[in-house]
């Protein structure tokens, strides 16, 4: 995959002020998420399970489900999208100063520095989105025929799906989040076309204590006495890095970004929930998560700065007028207080078919996982 980086830098140095947009081509793939999970490839997904190895890339825990009913239907299914994000580097001001001899102070000053990126997926519509939700659910539901449990047909699913007491949301579903160490990220969420978009708990819409969507689903599973199953699939297709940060260590401040094909492995991410309620009480429930992180090779698109003209002056007559106070403030002996700002908005520019191709074989490849689950229970 080739990866396209873009930072910008703010440099402050003997009253001059340096501004500096950097544009660079970065050779290996970074990836969002918690620390520790590998990086696997989708090809040594799909090998793997083929060859009868799948099961250590996730936590199968569905045996006690499946030892109270061999029947099973899909409540919700949901494809989450990362299409834009937002960062930010920051450094603080400070200010030296030194004996130079004869009785003469010497001072120097660095500038305080505040830069952002702001980056959005361009070029595919919901339209596209929605048809590349569809495709990937038909390939589940395909999958799924094949376990040797008894599926419940959709069409009995969707007539309890509306009589059920689930908190909805619109289709599809924008939503940030700050979570994960992944800065400020944008999260479209959507669900196949004919069925409903809800979210489980800590997910979306419902907040850390909202368990309705669980509950209805559990009440679902005991009328149908049968397992229900909620796979949620999230794919990102950019990374976004920013440096600086630090109020003591003077590092100048950047932010970059570069392609970045995978599925999240965090649980609120990507997970096949599913429940078993045998009583009329409660349900049983619990996850099949990924251990690792899925990659997918390809490139999406081109990295393109759209920053307005607008933006750019704003900055740069501001920084104008920091850095004369700036001045002033080291000459004085003072702490300097202007801080230098730039801000910069970026697209990455794809088609339908380029992201289709990159990040379609990695969510099948989720669906081989789940699938595996549920065909090799207790392993």
């Amino acid at each position: 995959m080739q990866h396209t980086t873009t930072s910008i830098r703010r440099l402050a140095l003997g009253g001059v002020v340096a501004l500096l947009c950097t544009y660079s081509g970065v050779a290996q793939a970074g990836l969002l998420g918690l620390g520790g999970p590998k990086d696997i490839p989708v090809t040594q997904i799909n090998q793997d399970i083929a060859s009868g190895n799948g099961s250590k890339y996730y936590k199968n825990n569905l045996s006690r489900a499946l030892a109270k009913s061999d029947k099973i239907f899909i409540g919700g299914f949901q494809v989450r999208y990362i299409v834009g994000g937002e960062a930010a580097g920051t450094t603080a001001g400070s200010s030296s100063s030194r004996a130079a001899g004869g009785g003469y102070i010497e001072h120097s000053w660095r500038a305080g520095q505040n830069v952002s990126m702001k980056v959005n997926l361009q070029g595919v519509s919901d339209k596209d989105l929605q048809q590349l939700t569809d495709r990937i659910y038909a390939d589940f539901t395909q999958q799924l025929a094949t376990t040797g449990l008894k599926v419940i047909d959709a069409e009995t699913v969707r007539s309890k799906l509306a009589a059920a007491q689930l908190k909805t949301a619109a289709n599809p579903y924008e939503a940030e989040d700050t979570t994960h160490g992944r800065g400020v990220v944008r999260i479209r969420s959507f669900a196949p076309t004919g069925m409903p978009l809800f979210f489980r708990q800590a997910q979306g819409n419902m907040g850390i204590m909202s368990r309705n969507n669980d509950i209805a689903l559990g009440n679902l599973s005991h009328e149908l006495n049968a397992v229900a199953l909620f796979p949620v699939i999230t794919l990102s297709m950019m990374k976004m890095e920013s440096s600086g940060n630090h109020i003591y260590i003077p590092v100048d401040a950047s932010v970059s970004v570069e392609e970045a094909a995978y599925v999240s492995n965090v649980w609120t991410d990507t997970a096949m929930t599913w429940y078993m309620q045998d009583n009329g009480i409660a349900y049983d429930g619990d996850m099949i998560t990924l251990k690792d992180r899925i990659v997918m090779s390809g490139s999406i698109g081109e990295f393109v700065d759209v920053t307005s003209d607008e933006t750019k002056a704003n900055d740069d007559t501001l920084n104008s007028v920091k850095a004369g106070l700036s001045i002033v403030s080291g000459l004085l002996g003072a702490p300097t207080g202007g801080t230098m700002s730039s801000h910069q908005d970026v697209e990455l520019r794809t088609t339908p078919e380029k992201l289709a191709a990159v990040i379609e074989p990695g969510a099948k490849a989720v669906n081989r996982i789940y699938i595996d689950a549920l065909t090799h229970t207790g392993k």
